[in-house]
């Protein structure tokens, strides 16, 4: 659609009233069409705005839960790591404490007796 001038002269010249209510008539429906998405309370843009700020807030509370969640799974990972160094801790010097024990029990032995344990471990059948 195009607006021409001349045209729109020569119909206003021959019926100003009818070219007024042609020009009226499409105002008063972008008029309605711009109140009805416009209105504060029922409006299309109203609605979608408080649409889109609904899911803003439900997005929001979802994001707090999950750092609530992953907050509570660090802790409960920091607890674990901390319980298995305590544990590889104990180990190793219960390992020291057994290797100081053998050599200890190695060295009291006579050097026969050490042969003789020697001797008796290689007859000795590989369990299956």
């Amino acid at each position: 659609m195009t607006f021409d001038e001349a045209v729109f002269s020569k119909a206003l010249a021959d019926d100003p009233e009818g070219t007024a209510a042609f020009v009226q008539r499409p105002a008063a429906r972008v008029e309605t069409a711009a109140t009805a998405a416009a209105d504060p309370y029922d409006g299309t843009l109203t609605k979608k705005i408080a649409s889109q700020e609904s899911l803003v807030t439900n997005f929001a509370d979802q994001i707090a839960k999950w750092d609530v969640r992953l907050e509570m799974r660090r802790a409960t990972l920091q607890t674990t790591y901390s319980n298995l160094e305590v544990a590889l801790s104990n180990l190793q010097a219960q390992s020291t404490w057994l290797t100081s024990q053998a050599r200890l029990a190695v060295h009291e032995l006579e050097p026969r007796s050490v042969d003789r344990v020697l001797v008796r471990r290689r007859a000795k059948p590989l369990p299956r």
